[in-house]
């Protein structure tokens, strides 16, 4: 069955055109125009889901029913406010740059609060954007991440039965180490709503490092849910990812066409092929994609750090060196830690005999993986953290730490 719809507003007025389609038939089962005040809108969605379920011949539980009526607000205005936060949000998303996006997403949030200060989804808002904005800051903080979890708190105590509070609740706890407790979050929060997109992405993220199929199984799912969104692209670059990582690079490949195809960003395309071709040791065609990436947009520190390495591994050291000086520039300039990256840059400054510079870089690099596996951080229990320490002390010649 597929369930289409749109609506128009004029004023405080609107009118939503609904139609309830067979799928496999190609027929409509029944179509419906609401006109309703804006401050109708929540009684006009319940009214459709419970017309739909009665047209499939689904039953509704109480518990289903419970969440059909749930009001999310009272306030009209305190809902725009978050829906406009919703969309400044992922503005942030597909430019991780427009950081005044970002800011404008907290202050619409916070304007929701104002009106409405019992809105639990306003709170988890400004929880997901306290997280993004100051994620690389507390990274290694003992109180990671504390404040936003009050805020999630907030909510529960304002809204049990909020799936967005344990999608952030199963993000906390799998960057703490306990992906067991995440995953357990994550069913919790599908129990509630079994149709949030979010969970399965964040379960594709998880099961990136330890078991490729399910990690594909759950951003497919996460796709089949946002098929007209900006989420999308996104999503099937990450399944590209996956795919790559499994070292199928023909299914990756087409998968980052499909994501150029759908909303055109020439960058992200051309530094998935350029992570391709290092991946697959064609450093020469890692390089001339890393090149046209830089071209389009100077300061994406991803096309800056892979053109570095593409120039490193055929050994042309002055070349690494002059795109690894502007990535780190650019990472400082943003706040942004490149947590697994500086033994390399290390190494690179080492080559061309800037020996007291590489030295520090290695030890901060030894410092983000003692930390990482001290907090319990995700690269540590996915074993990267103890690989870049090896790969530390073998260069130093400590062998038997390096084993």
């Amino acid at each position: 069955y597929i369930l289409e719809g749109s609506g128009h507003r004029d004023g405080d007025m609107i009118r939503i055109y609904v139609q309830l389609l067979d799928g496999r038939k190609d027929r409509q089962l029944w179509s419906k125009v609401y006109d309703a005040d804006i401050r109708e809108i929540f009684s006009v969605q319940s009214e459709i889901a419970q017309l739909v379920a009665h047209e499939i011949e689904v039953i509704i539980t109480p518990d289903e029913q419970e969440l059909i009526d749930k009001v999310p607000t009272s306030s009209m205005i305190a809902y725009e406010f978050y829906q406009k936060g919703l969309e400044e949000h992922w503005k942030y998303w597909m430019d991780l740059s427009n950081r005044e996006a970002l800011r404008n997403a907290e202050r619409q949030y916070t304007y929701a609060v104002d009106y409405d200060s019992a809105f639990a989804l306003a709170y988890i808002g400004l929880a997901d954007t306290y997280w993004t904005s100051n994620y690389w800051k507390e990274y290694y903080s003992e109180s990671f991440m504390d404040s936003a979890m009050k805020l999630v708190d907030k909510a529960h105590a304002f809204d049990p039965r909020l799936s967005e509070v344990y999608v952030l609740r199963g993000k906390y706890n799998f960057e703490t180490g306990r992906s067991g407790a995440a995953i357990e979050a994550f069913d919790k929060a599908l129990s509630l709503n079994p149709n949030n997109w979010r969970v399965y992405s964040e379960l594709g993220g998880i099961y990136m490092d330890r078991d490729l199929t399910k990690s594909i199984e759950n951003y497919r799912k996460a796709i089949s849910l946002n098929k007209e969104s900006d989420v999308v692209p996104f999503l099937v670059r990450r399944i590209s990812g996956v795919y790559q990582d499994a070292g199928i690079y023909n299914i990756s490949r087409d998968l980052q066409l499909e994501a150029l195809n759908l909303d055109g960003d020439s960058i992200a395309y051309y530094n998935s092929l350029m992570i391709s071709a290092l991946f697959q040791g064609d450093f020469e065609q890692s390089l001339e994609y890393g090149l046209k990436s830089y071209a389009l947009e100077t300061a994406n520190f991803v096309a800056l750090q892979y053109t570095a390495d593409s120039y490193g591994y055929q050994g042309k050291w002055e070349e690494a060196l002059f795109y690894y000086i502007k990535f780190l520039e650019r990472i400082r300039e943003i706040g942004f830690l490149r947590i697994n990256a500086m033994h390399r840059v290390a190494y690179v400054f080492y080559k061309n005999g800037r020996e007291s510079e590489a030295d520090s870089l290695f030890n901060l690099q030894m410092d983000y993986c003692l930390h990482d596996i001290q907090l319990g951080r995700p690269q540590a229990t996915s074993k990267f953290s103890y690989y870049d320490l090896a790969c530390i002390y073998a260069f130093r010649g400590d062998t038997e730490q390096a084993m």
